[in-house]
Formats: structure tokens, C-alpha cells, sequence
């Protein structure tokens, strides 16, 4: 009996749909054969997550693909406001960081491992050769390439100047 409903409910529907599509202007048919598709793939997930066939998820996903072109334009507008919201939770969990500046010459070349007498060349490549030791992705920590960056700036600096 249910069977039976339903299949009559489809074809009423099938009916109606192929009035509308006969009464459409030819320029707006290409708009309406989208709209038919994707509410009818909706319903049809609908319907095989109601009988048990697929998870119920999808069908609530599939029932909202043609809510979406409703409600995207408001998520986006309201996207700003999430970004906002983002960053400032981002800057409360930051750790205050050195500047360059805090950092002297001398510190500077402590923390690269080379004398005072070192060229650029020597501080790039100490630079470089600390940073793939210690920098996070490899196991190391923020902090540490962090002072490593810092002092090659220093010194990258100090050396232009001289």
C-alpha cells in the first residue's frame, strides 16, 4: 500500500514538474533543469536514508544541497565576524616572542656558534645548519628557532652596518 502512495505521489510530481518545465521561458529552462536535478537527487537520498539503504547523514546533506544556496550568502556574510573571532582566540594562546632588538651582537653570535670575526656566508650557513637541527617540524621547539632566526637577523644587520 505504501508502495503504491509513494509511486503515485512520484508520478503527480513527475506531472507537475513537466507543466512547469512547458509554461518556462526557453532562457530560463537551463536554471530550472538544475534546480529539478538537485532537488530531486536530494529527495531521492532523502528517501533511501528513510527506507535504510544509506546512512542517515547523507541524507541530511543531500536535503540541504538546496538549502545552501539560501543560507551561503549569510554564512558569508557573517564570515568576517568567524576570522575576527579566530584571530583574537589565536592571540591569547600566543606566546610572547624576542624581538631582534632585545637580542645583542655578542648574544647573536653565541647563539650561531661563531666568532666576531664571521662573514655573511659563515653566519647564513650556521643559520642554516642549526635550523635544520632544531627547528619544530624536526623536533625541536619554537623557542629555540625562534633565537636562531633572531640572531642571524642581528647579525645580518650588525654586518650591512659595519
Amino acid at each position: 500500500m505504501i508502495r503504491l502512495i509513494l509511486l503515485i505521489a512520484v508520478l503527480l510530481a513527475i506531472i507537475i514538474v513537466l507543466k512547469q518545465v512547458k509554461h518556462t521561458p526557453p532562457e530560463q529552462r537551463k536554471k530550472l533543469y538544475i534546480k529539478i536535478g538537485i532537488s530531486s537527487t536530494a529527495i531521492l537520498l532523502l528517501l533511501l536514508a528513510l527506507t535504510g539503504r544509506i546512512h542517515w547523514i547523507a541524507g541530511i546533506i543531500a536535503a540541504a544541497v538546496p538549502l545552501m544556496r539560501v543560507l551561503l550568502p549569510s554564512l558569508i556574510r557573517y564570515l568576517p565576524l568567524f576570522k575576527q573571532k579566530m584571530d583574537q582566540q589565536e592571540q591569547t594562546f600566543q606566546q610572547p616572542t624576542k624581538h631582534s632588538s632585545n637580542l645583542s651582537v655578542n648574544d647573536a653570535y653565541q647563539v650561531l656558534g661563531l666568532t666576531p670575526d664571521a662573514d655573511k656566508a659563515a653566519v647564513i650557513k650556521a643559520h642554516r645548519q642549526l635550523i635544520q637541527k632544531l627547528h619544530p617540524d624536526r623536533g625541536g621547539n619554537d623557542y629555540l628557532a625562534a633565537q636562531i632566526n633572531q640572531a642571524k637577523e642581528c647579525l645580518l644587520k650588525h654586518l650591512e652596518q659595519a
